[in-house]
C-alpha cells in the first residue's frame, strides 16, 4: 500500500510549488502539494480544494501573530 507521499511531482507542479513559495504563502504551497499527490483530490470541488488552501494559509498567518504577540506580551 502507497501513500501520497510516493506520488512524484511534475515539473510543472514542482514550478508552480516553488512560485507560490516566492509569493510569500508557504502554507498554500504545502496544501497544493498535498492535494497534487493525493489521488483522492481530484473528489472535492474547485472551491473546496481553493478553500482548504486559503484557509490553511490564513490559520499560519494567525497563529504566527498570536505567537509573536504572546512573545512581545513576555506574560509570565
Amino acid at each position: 500500500m502507497s501513500s501520497s507521499h510516493d506520488i512524484t511531482l511534475t515539473p510543472q507542479e514542482q514550478a508552480l510549488i516553488m512560485r507560490l513559495k516566492s509569493f510569500r504563502v508557504p502554507e498554500m504551497a504545502h496544501i497544493l502539494e498535498e492535494q497534487l499527490k493525493d489521488p483522492n483530490a481530484d473528489l472535492n470541488t474547485f472551491m473546496e480544494r481553493m478553500t482548504a488552501m486559503i484557509d490553511a494559509e490564513w490559520q499560519a498567518r494567525a497563529d504566527k501573530r498570536f505567537n509573536r504577540l504572546m512573545k512581545e506580551a513576555h506574560l509570565r
